[in-house]
């Protein structure tokens, strides 16, 4: 069904301008519908967003110069961003993506999560009432961990309780992995943990 806007012509038998507009008014139904409340009789509501469908942009040229508000991919996952009449973009979208499970730790280097290329963020594990963060940052090929150093026990002096990595065996070297490396037993049990993590752009 094709909307016309040049509807009626002058040339137009009228027997045929109802059919004509029928179309018309359809196909502007059916637009408007598609994000705004669409009452066929008035309502209080009428024409309020229910939601907004944007597609992907690269604005250039002329919109380059106008400030605007658009969708775009990063990581993977569609994002929404502003641009002022300056150029700067900003993300609008909160720009971290989190991650939640649990590890089984141990003196081995295990895998807590894959981590997408070019992203930085952090990691908290805890089990008990022991808790260890870090942060890792990730290049095209690999990323890497740093641990925080932690006091984990009363008095004592602040040191890593766990070690942050990547895949060292090289299966994976986008994998964000854990080792106890404490040397306390007690910390090779099952860890749990939250990753955050945003684009480097």
């Amino acid at each position: 069904m094709t909307f016309n806007p040049s509807i009626p012509l002058n040339s137009d038998s009228p027997s045929i301008f109802p059919a004509q507009s029928q179309t018309n008014y359809t196909r502007l139904q059916t637009i408007v519908g598609a994000d705004h409340q669409f009452n066929l009789t008035a309502a209080a509501n009428d024409g309020y967003h229910n939601l907004i469908h944007m597609t992907l942009q690269a604005p250039t040229g002329a919109l380059a110069s106008t400030g605007r508000l658009y969708v775009k991919t990063v990581g993977g996952l569609v994002q929404l961003y502003y641009m002022d009449s300056a150029g700067t973009e900003y993300q609008v979208t909160p720009s971290f993506n989190v991650i939640s499970g649990t590890v089984n730790v141990s003196p081995a280097y295990a895998t807590i999560t894959a981590i997408p290329a070019n992203m930085f963020g952090e990691v908290f594990l805890w089990q008990g009432r022991f808790i260890q963060a870090g942060t890792f940052v990730s290049d095209g090929t690999v990323v890497n961990g740093y641990s925080y150093a932690e006091k984990y026990v009363s008095g004592s002096a602040s040191s890593p309780m766990l070690a942050l990595g990547f895949d060292a065996a090289g299966a994976n070297l986008l994998n964000l992995t854990v080792a106890n490396t404490s040397g306390i037993g007690g910390f090779n049990v099952m860890w749990n943990y939250k990753v955050f993590y945003r684009s480097k752009t």
